[in-house]
């Protein structure tokens, strides 16, 4: 690119060159001596404006492109994949049947499960033991309760707290004085049981469960029922049978008792 000192030889060469031409001589003719000199700065003004111009517009600093604004991408969203259903009728609250077939101290329960999210729940259930008889006694068993549940990981491992009453209800039956006597004794245990568990669960809400705990007995209370009469009554052999069904009911509901759900299945929408 040429300088600006480039620029001034050029210029007053130029001069020169008009000065020395047939055109400038003409101007410079002997009558008008005393007007050569400005005639001359006239003549090549005209000429070389043109010229500067273009040279000036060569010096000028080329413009600098325009780079278009780049939008920044939004950020991905990293987050994991919700656990199991996440969604279902009621939007992050999801409910359902489930029923156990394997579990202690009753065997068979039925329960409406709810799941709040990834890290709450909730179960309310009724169990039972059908009545069953061995030799001349007679046993059943019912239980009603309802937990709550903490998933740390938000995944299927879960820390619980179970809260219910258990009802045991056993009857014997003897011959005393040649009379049939039955002996029926009712315990009704109130309990909490801490547990933990995992609830496998699938997108389409199938699940699968298992709990272990421990219960831990309040306030057991026994009842005793009989169709002896006073005379009986008061028969060794009747006081030793009605020993023997109140001992039975205070110890069971005074010690604890396992609390397992081997075999839980259950639907979730």
């Amino acid at each position: 690119m040429p300088t600006t000192a480039t620029v001034r030889e050029v210029f007053f060469e130029d001069i020169a060159l008009i000065l020395s031409s047939p055109i400038a001589e003409g101007f410079l003719r002997p009558y008008d001596a005393p007007m050569r000199l400005p005639h001359a700065l006239i003549l090549a003004t005209a000429f070389l404006l043109p010229c500067l111009s273009a040279q000036a517009d060569e010096l000028a600093p080329a413009p600098v492109p325009q780079v278009p604004a780049v939008t920044p991408a939004a950020p991905k969203n990293l987050a994991p994949p919700a656990y199991g259903k996440a969604q279902g009728v009621l939007g992050p609250v999801t409910f359902g049947p489930s029923v156990t077939l394997l579990g202690l101290p009753s065997p068979f329960k039925g329960a409406l499960e709810f799941r709040f999210g990834q890290s709450f729940g909730a179960q309310v259930s009724y169990a039972f033991l059908p009545s069953i008889s061995y030799s001349s006694t007679t046993g059943k068993l019912d239980q009603i309760e309802g937990r709550v549940r903490w998933f740390p990981f938000k995944k299927a491992f879960l820390l619980g707290l179970a809260y219910g009453q258990l009802t045991a209800t056993a009857s014997r039956s003897e011959t005393i004085l040649a009379q049939p006597i039955t002996a029926s004794v009712q315990l009704r245990n109130t309990y909490f049981a801490p547990h933990l568990g995992w609830r496998w669960t699938w997108a389409s809400g199938y699940f699968m469960g298992l709990d272990l705990g421990w219960q831990f007995s309040r306030n057991p209370r026994t009842t005793l029922t009989t169709n002896a009469d006073a005379l009986v009554q008061a028969v060794q052999q009747y006081v030793d049978l009605d020993k023997q069904v109140n001992d039975a009911g205070s110890q069971l509901g005074n010690q604890g008792l396992p609390l397992l759900s081997l075999l839980q299945v259950g639907w979730l929408f």
